[in-house]
């Protein structure tokens, strides 16, 4: 394990799968504390990744991770939805906008 991230604690969101869960296990690997958040949280193997269950749609929920967090030094937001061929209805583009930027800014302020 490489050091270059001890003492250093994240929050990936999207972080239970993909592109989140391979970067959450990267910061992992490099030795930071990580809070990996979606919403198909397992048990983590991982001495140094706690999963959470998230729905970052959930300003309260959002704001209760962040507030939580006696020290946050990284957040990557991995957390995103497409809808393929689907999101041209109102409803399906206003989730879309939810999840992807409005989640984002959401981590971002909490």
């Amino acid at each position: 394990m490489s050091s270059r991230f001890i003492n250093r604690h994240a929050i990936v969101t999207g972080g239970t799968s993909g592109i989140g869960q391979s970067i959450a296990e990267s910061l992992a690997d490099e030795g930071a504390q990580v809070i990996a958040v979606g919403l198909n949280a397992q048990e983590s193997t991982r001495e140094n990744i706690r999963l959470l269950e998230l729905d970052v749609t959930d300003a309260d929920s959002v704001e209760q991770l962040v507030g939580d967090c006696d020290e946050l030094h990284h957040l990557v937001n991995c957390a995103g939805t497409i809808r393929r061929e689907a999101e041209f209805p109102a409803a399906n583009f206003a989730a879309v906008l939810e999840v992807n930027p409005t989640a984002m800014h959401r981590l971002c302020t909490a």
